[in-house]
């Protein structure tokens, strides 16, 4: 533990003799309430990777404070009852077995009863369902956001929003492994905590801390093989020189031979079932199955025992989020029926060791917080082009192992390709494993990292052949069609750009980028690149920081400002294309914030006006109120308090901003003359807000963040 996280340790008089957190959590708890303290909205989020254990940083915040009223928000009553389970185990560890097999409120009410806490515990949608006159009532004052990333969908969010602008004073604790939705690319650590993260954890920072065990991922090269086919059938339609034939030629060989050695899906799993039954010291092997959907997942049940050589006895569970009643609405956490047969399932499969390999198909769930203990791996059935999914996925096996089984592998078979996902993953994880191997040696990690280095050739050279498959011409004619439309050249093309043609987004910067990457690998000829140098491109260019940082240099000189005029959501359009400046300008602040600007960098952004720990001023705070009125010709009086506006072209809350004016005044945070600002402009102080009661609604779907 650092000098730092000591000194804050005295100073909070924060203990750690409960033994509720391991060592990796003691200093993420710490910077979690430092935050809080800190922050003007009392909110602080960690982000730590799946299986690290971020549920018990809020058991361990409820049990420092567990005379005051404790609320716990989660999407879904399982997960809600996983967290009384935990809190069993804490506070009756003698008896936890026994109470809990009681329903929720009975154990709820033996906690709050033996142990005088104060609990509040719902799914978001109970949230949604309450009146405003329901959520005052709770006076809460420590508030957990479990899987805050589902605090962005619409109609949670509203319903969210409006339950913390109600609880200003309460101290907020966010957790979630992943904080950017996939479903809209929303980044909830900017729409909930100022864009600040107290504490964070990658899930390859815990691998290469070996806070989670290193796993041994299999990469079926048996699902490479119809690619092959179908690529070698595409070339055989192409016109090739007898130089670049014999090139192919060779490439197709090579693959070949180094997914030769496979021998069906059964030659995929025989090795690493015995070796896992033999280190383990039992026939006792338990595996989840990610499939696709509801008929996918029947397909593989019925065809799971082909997998596997006669000799394993096979046993098959099964899961599924759509098959949850999601009609049923619980207000107290209660699990309806089939939440119920859910759980069954679950402890079920957890409990049996009897000797076979025990396989659990599920279908958008396990995605996100809920661990099974006891899991020797998984299987990957789903393909996803989504990193996020594919580490929920991973992380359900790396958090189940326990310390003591660390002999036994962890195995993650992926049989669908997800090569565009695992490419990037792969050279990560080769990393990670040569970084541990360094600080001990080991006969299995250096076989693991030959293993990722062939597996990461491989997909290169499928990728090389797909390039081959579609004429250069073919491929090059959003590029050409660019340089055309917009009378400009292939230099000219930003790292991450993208263009619009016939309504079909291209990823033209991402294309100049591979195109420079095949020049440097040999594989552009020499007609390829005279046709590229003709359209203007250049080969060795870098994108540094000048060019990184030209959209702010550009608005600064156009507008005749500084950067510390850019908003937080603030964008600019140069040229027809829109630059995200005031999200630029907040990773700018949390790179100089983790010491990843050099000095240089430093400088030139304080030559541009950059204010490091910007606090907004009271005239900037209020300026889109002082708009609107006079826009609208109009007062605040007439604001409701959902309501938005929108000034030149960016989206302002108007409605909470009222809200936390009246609620600063309250508390005596505003001067004078800020009270008569406001009253200037038609606040009335003690204006009370109806809102709007709408019909129960179910819980948001799991598979809604897939």
């Amino acid at each position: 533990m650092s000098s730092t996280i000591i000194k804050k340790l005295i100073k909070k008089s924060i203990m750690f003799d409960d033994g509720i957190l391991r060592p990796h959590n003691k200093g993420a708890y710490v910077d979690l309430i430092d935050a809080m303290e800190k922050e003007e909205n009392h909110r602080a989020c960690a982000v730590r990777a799946t299986g690290t254990g971020k549920m018990w940083l809020a058991i361990k915040w409820l049990k420092d404070n567990q005379t005051k009223p404790f609320i716990y928000l989660a999407p879904t009553n399982i997960i809600l009852n996983r967290f009384v389970d935990s809190l069993l185990k804490i506070y009756s560890p003698e008896n936890s077995g026994e109470i809990q097999t009681k329903n929720f409120d009975e154990k709820v009410k033996y906690l709050e009863k033996n142990f005088g806490l104060k609990l509040n515990l719902f799914t978001y949608a109970k949230i949604n369902r309450m009146t405003e006159e329901e959520m005052q009532s709770i006076g809460a004052k420590h508030i957990v956001l479990d899987e805050f990333h589902r605090c962005g969908a619409e109609e949670w969010g509203k319903s969210v929003d409006r339950f913390l602008e109600l609880h200003k004073d309460a101290q907020v604790m966010g957790l979630s492994a992943t904080p950017i939705r996939s479903s809209d690319g929303k980044n909830m650590v900017d729409e909930l905590f100022n864009g600040k993260i107290a504490s964070e954890l990658t899930l390859l920072d815990a691998l290469k801390q070996e806070i989670l065990p290193i796993p041994k991922m299999i990469l079926a090269m048996y699902s490479f093989k119809d690619e092959i086919v179908s690529l070698q059938s595409q070339l055989e339609l192409k016109k090739f020189d007898s130089e670049k034939k014999k090139e192919i030629e060779k490439t197709l060989r090579e693959i070949k031979q180094r997914i030769g050695q496979a021998e069906g899906i059964k030659g995929i799993f025989r090795p690493y079932i015995e070796e896992l039954i033999q280190k383990k010291g039992r026939e006792d092997v338990k595996m989840i199955v990610f499939c696709k959907d509801i008929e996918d997942r029947d397909t593989k049940m019925d065809e799971c025992k082909s997998w596997f050589d006669s000799k394993f006895k096979i046993k098959k569970y099964s899961l599924t989020s759509q098959e949850r009643d999601l009609s049923v609405s619980n207000d107290s956490g209660e699990l309806s029926k089939k939440e119920k047969l859910s759980q069954k399932v679950l402890r079920t499969f957890e409990q049996d060791n009897s000797k076979a390999v025990k396989l659990l198909f599920v279908v958008d769930m396990l995605n996100e917080g809920l661990h099974i203990d006891g899991i020797d791996g998984v299987i990957m059935m789903r393909d996803t082009s989504s990193n996020i999914i594919f580490s929920q996925q991973l992380g359900r096996a790396l958090s189940a192992k326990k310390q003591n089984e660390t002999d036994s592998p962890v195995l993650v078979f992926d049989l669908v390709n997800n090569s565009e996902v695992l490419m990037e993953e792969i050279k990560e994880f080769k990393e990670v494993l040569e970084t541990i191997s360094k600080n001990r040696g080991s006969k299995s990690l250096e076989e693991m990292i030959e293993y990722f280095t062939i597996q990461a050739e491989i997909i290169d050279l499928i990728q090389y052949l797909k390039d081959i498959s579609s004429s250069f011409e073919e491929r090059i004619v959003p590029l050409v069609i660019y340089c055309k439309n917009d009378n400009t050249t292939l230099a000219d093309i930003k790292f991450n750009q993208q263009y619009t043609i016939d309504g079909e987004v291209y990823n033209i910067g991402y294309l100049i980028n591979a195109l420079r990457q095949n020049k440097k690998n040999g594989k552009l000829n020499p007609e390829e690149i005279t046709r590229l140098e003709e359209l203007g491109m250049v080969w060795d260019k870098i994108l540094g920081f000048e060019e990184r940082i030209e959209p702010l240099v550009i608005y600064c000189k156009k507008e005749q400002t500084s950067l510390a005029d850019i908003t937080r959501t603030q964008q600019y359009t140069i040229e027809g294309q829109v630059y995200n400046i005031g999200a630029l300008i907040g990773n700018l602040r949390q790179e100089k914030k983790k010491g990843k600007l050099e000095s240089e960098e430093v400088k030139r952004l304080e030559e541009l006006g950059m204010v490091w720990d910007k606090i907004l001023g009271f005239e900037e705070r209020i300026e889109p109120l002082v708009i609107y009125c006079k826009k609208e010709k109009t007062t605040l009086a007439d604001i409701t308090k959902t309501q938005q506006y929108t000034i030149e072209g960016q989206v302002y809350n108007i409605g909470n901003l009222i809200g936390s004016l009246r609620h600063e005044k309250k508390k005596g945070k505003l001067e004078s003359e800020e009270v008569k600002r406001l009253e200037e402009l038609g606040m009335i102080w003690d204006k009370t807000v109806r809102v709007e009661v709408r019909d129960p609604k179910p819980e948001e779907p799991i598979s809604n963040q897939n």
